[in-house]
């Protein structure tokens, strides 16, 4: 709910399917959208990478 607060004028999605190479969240804005990936221990880039989705920026949140 928090990045609904920040990001008030852009659609949020969430990904659940723990099969699929997309992150966590996706944040659509009126270019091209950024990608969210959570969890601990997140060392590489690879999730972000590999998702077929073209992006502007990919940010990993390691608690």
């Amino acid at each position: 709910m928090y990045l609904r607060r920040f990001f008030d004028d852009a659609l949020l999605s969430f990904s659940s399917n723990t099969k699929s190479k997309n992150p966590d969240f996706i944040i659509e804005t009126k270019d091209i959208p950024i990608l969210i990936e959570v969890g601990i221990n997140k060392k590489s880039t690879k999730q972000i990478t590999k998702s077929k989705i073209r992006y502007r920026y990919g940010i990993i949140i390691n608690p």
